[in-house]
C-alpha cells in the first residue's frame, strides 16, 4: 500500500485518444453523421436565439450548452469510443431541442423538425440491425 507511485498510476490509467476510427460499418458512420447534423442544428439554433430569450433563463441555457460541450469533450478524448458515451450529451441536446420547439412559433417549422428527427432516428435504428 505504501509503494504506490501516483504519477505512474495516472500515466497508466489516464489515456487520451483523439482517433475516431472505431466504426465497424458505414451505417454507424451514417448514424454519427445524422447525430452531428442534429447537434449542429440545435446548438446553432440555441446560440443564435439566446439573446432574444428572457434574461432570467440565460444562465440555465448557458449551463445546458456547457454540459453538452463537456459531454462531447468526454467523447472526443476517451480512448474507448463508442456510441454509449454520446448518451451523456442526449439530455442537454433534448433540452435544446425542446427549447427550439418552444421558442419557434411557426407550427410548420416545428412539425418539420419533429418529423425529420423521427425519420432520422428510425433510419439509424433499422440500418444497424
Amino acid at each position: 500500500m505504501f509503494h504506490i507511485d501516483v504519477v505512474k498510476f495516472f500515466q497508466e490509467r489516464a489515456v487520451i485518444d483523439f482517433r475516431i476510427d472505431y466504426f465497424k460499418n458505414n451505417y454507424e458512420n451514417g448514424a454519427l453523421s445524422i447525430y452531428a447534423a442534429v447537434v449542429v442544428f440545435f446548438v446553432f439554433s440555441m446560440l443564435t436565439t439566446l439573446s432574444n430569450r428572457p434574461q432570467i433563463v440565460h444562465t440555465s441555457y448557458k449551463k445546458v450548452i456547457a454540459c453538452f460541450f463537456i459531454a462531447v469533450l468526454v467523447f472526443i478524448i476517451s480512448p474507448d469510443k463508442s456510441n454509449d458515451l454520446l448518451l451523456f450529451s442526449i439530455a442537454p441536446l433534448a433540452i435544446m431541442g425542446a427549447s427550439h420547439v418552444e421558442y419557434m412559433q411557426q407550427k410548420l417549422n416545428n412539425e418539420i423538425v419533429f418529423y425529420v428527427l423521427i425519420l432520422c432516428s428510425l433510419f439509424t435504428f433499422f440500418s444497424q440491425l
